[in-house]
């Protein structure tokens, strides 16, 4: 997830902060009147968690077709609702992960509709339609080598932060997580046309940003062939 540094007197943004600051940014640019979650706020004061029942009606909602502010908005409720030991580790919160980066990329690339696969189809993990065409979209993610997303919520007593002294070494982890990522991707060999976006979770705290998004590009470019369209988010640009 996206961030700023820790501030003095505070330790390094987790998760929920950056995901509290997705909600925030969304709802703000939709104009939605709701109450936002505070970025301070702590998992035990979400208010009317998922139940099992919200998680099913839930994954069949976000598999209707919709216009990509009503997919947004939809989202921005389920996340205001998911306590992030749950939606970074719960396996049942698969589908609210890929909505979240489904939602990040049509609002930055324009289409006309868009929905989550159901969960009875075995792919792709969405569509979006643009005029009469329909696209397939994979969505994966590029992390921080030996350390999966939401490994600091296994523990619900015990917030175990990811160390970020070393930003250099993040900034050079960036393009082997980027390659393993999509070669894996590729490897799979679909047998239909389909998008791929990549969620870039390594933040380097802007060291190195230039050169890192140049890398980007050139390993989008090597594998481009292989893909309808091939996206990177990062940092809250879609490359």
């Amino acid at each position: 997830m996206t961030g700023k540094p820790a501030q003095p007197g505070k330790g390094p943004p987790t998760p929920r902060d950056e995901l509290d600051e997705w909600i925030d940014r969304a709802c703000e640019q939709d104009d939605l009147a709701e109450p936002l979650l505070d970025a301070e706020v702590v998992d035990d004061d979400v208010t009317s968690p998922l139940s099992p029942e919200d998680i099913r009606k839930a994954r069949a909602d976000l598999a209707v077709w919709r216009a990509p502010l009503d997919f947004r908005a939809a989202v921005v409720a389920l996340l205001k609702r998911s306590r992030s030991r749950e939606f970074f580790n719960n396996p049942g919160h698969q589908f609210l992960r890929d909505a979240f980066v489904l939602a990040e990329f049509v609002e930055r690339e324009p289409v006309d509709r868009v929905r989550l696969a159901a969960q009875s189809e075995q792919w792709p993990d969405g569509y979006v339609r643009i005029g009469n065409e329909t696209k397939n979209v994979e969505i994966t993610s590029a992390d921080v080598p030996g350390r999966r997303i939401g490994d600091e919520y296994k523990f619900p007593t015990e917030a175990k932060l990811d160390p970020v002294d070393n930003w250099v070494q993040r900034a050079a982890a960036i393009p082997g997580a980027l390659e393993k990522a999509i070669s894996a991707k590729v490897a799979k060999r679909y047998g239909s046309p389909a998008l791929l976006i990549v969620y870039l979770n390594i933040n380097e705290w802007g060291i190195r940003e230039a050169e890192t998004e140049r890398a980007i590009i050139e390993i989008k470019q090597r594998h481009s062939a292989s893909f309808d369209g091939l996206f990177v988010l990062w940092k809250g640009k879609l490359l």
